[in-house]
């Protein structure tokens, strides 16, 4: 029995605010690396244990339907309809109250939660300034955009936002690991991206890209020091030299990383160096270490040279309509319509 619970957005820095459910004693691996900044193509990427490049998924909302693995006697619980064909059932959800009860959900061999609070920011109690201003600009704390706050937010009251969240789920989120664990299953709490300390993930960085992972009865042997992957979460941990990520989406990028250093090559603005320093990505000049990490993420991007990406013809139709088709105009220089 397993169950996966991903919380949107939350950042690998700030999950060290959910004691409550810390205090359980569940192991954490804590250099654990999404493959993408963005939703669709992470989850994706766990369930099929294939990195973005392979599997097409490279962007949200292709208007492409994934190949991925069928479970048996499962359910899942996420606004992300592009898992549906996954599970036996799925329930169209976002948030902890639209999850069914654990008496319920223990009916299933496998249990897939996928909570939007965090990437909503829809708590504010530990932010009662934050929750006035957005009301007295007549924005509902519960709004679906997160981008609404990021536009009217200081970069201070955002992150006491974010942060209150994170604090508030832990507390809600606790009972059900908590009867999970009772019942001796497979527990993984991770995340699918992180979140930029300035609001959003669209880039490749530390930020975005460095995820939590909890997990209870999974018996794997990772020391603090070593680097994880979300293409191996479901098909056996193991420790990675370097950890690669890919999107298409707001930008052209492939990224390499070797938990301090970083290298991402946009294919429309050039190459970027960073170090991390404090969980922070900064931008560096190019060093000896660099030139080694971009050898192996050109390497390593040549090895899906043969695999085309795909978007629906209908998502073209429907970004005709819209007025800004930047997106349009970038995606099909090389991908392929269906």
């Amino acid at each position: 029995m397993r169950c996966i619970i991903v919380i949107d957005a939350l950042r690998y820095e700030d999950s060290k605010l959910m004691r409550s459910i810390r205090e359980l004693g569940l192991k954490e691996i804590k250099n654990h690396y999404s493959q993408c900044c963005l939703t669709e193509p992470s989850l994706v990427t766990i369930f099929t244990g294939k990195y973005p490049q392979e599997h097409g998924i490279v962007a949200q909302a292709q208007g492409v339907t994934p190949d991925l693995p069928y479970f048996e006697n499962s359910i899942a619980i996420s606004p992300a309809g592009i898992v549906r064909k996954a599970f036996t059932r799925y329930v169209s959800g976002k948030y902890l109250d639209d999850v069914p009860s654990v008496n319920y959900l223990e009916k299933f061999d496998f249990v897939f939660i996928h909570l939007m609070e965090v990437h909503d920011m829809v708590y504010d109690d530990y932010a009662e300034d934050v929750g006035k201003k957005l009301k007295n600009m007549g924005i509902k704390l519960k709004a679906p955009n997160p981008s609404q706050k990021n536009e009217v937010l200081n970069d201070d009251e955002r992150l006491r936002l974010y942060r209150s969240t994170v604090m508030v789920l832990d507390e809600k989120l606790k009972p059900i690991v908590e009867y999970f664990l009772h019942k001796e299953w497979e527990i993984i709490i991770t995340a699918d991206h992180g979140e930029e300390y300035e609001g959003g993930h669209g880039r490749l960085i530390e930020e975005t890209l460095h995820v939590p992972l909890l997990i209870a009865n999974i018996d794997v042997k990772i020391s603090d020091y070593e680097l994880t992957e979300h293409v191996d979460l479901l098909h056996g941990l193991k420790p990675k030299k370097y950890v690669f990520a890919c999107q298409k989406h707001w930008a052209r990028q492939e990224s390499i990383s070797n938990g301090k250093y970083r290298v991402t090559i946009d294919y429309d603005r050039g190459v970027m160096y960073y170090v991390n320093i404090n969980g922070r990505d900064v931008l560096c000049e190019k060093s000896s270490i660099h030139e080694v990490l971009e050898q192996e993420l050109i390497k390593f991007s040549q090895s899906f040279k043969n695999n085309p990406i795909k978007i629906g013809k209908c998502r073209v139709e429907e970004l005709k309509k819209d007025a800004d088709t930047h997106f349009l105009k970038r995606w099909l220089r090389e991908w392929k319509v269906i």
